[in-house]
């Protein structure tokens, strides 16, 4: 017996290429700050500057996740003991950051949803 795979009923996309579209600037934001905690304040990156590069990162071709590591390789300081910091950024990396640094109101709303229909499926 095959299980079919549905969208809308038992499969969701959450954001247009990556699940990191749906998430705010702001968000995104906070999240960088967690992954590069120690580097952002010795470096003067200011968070218009990581704003900007968040922007910048929403218009890559390949997606906000590229987006992200190439607009970061940019604006991060070179001359660090680090060799690449820009490396840290990983799928892996970014959601652990996002899950540290966000709040309940940071989550968006088809996240949420999405959470509520899996708890309807086990609680059922």
């Amino acid at each position: 017996n095959k299980e079919v795979i549905k969208e809308g009923q038992n499969l969701v996309f959450l954001g247009d290429k990556e699940i990191e579209d749906i998430f705010s600037d702001d968000a995104l934001l906070l999240s960088l700050k967690e992954l590069f905690w120690d580097i952002i304040p010795v470096s003067g990156l200011s968070d218009d500057e990581i704003l900007q590069a968040v922007k910048a990162a929403r218009e890559h071709e390949k997606g906000v996740f590229p987006g992200l590591k190439s607009e970061m390789r940019k604006v991060l300081p070179s001359d660090l003991e680090e060799e690449i910091p820009h490396k840290r950024i990983t799928k892996p990396t970014l959601g652990q950051a996002l899950a540290n640094s966000l709040t309940t109101e940071h989550i968006p709303k088809e996240l949420r949803e999405m959470f509520d229909r899996i708890e309807s499926f086990v609680e059922a």
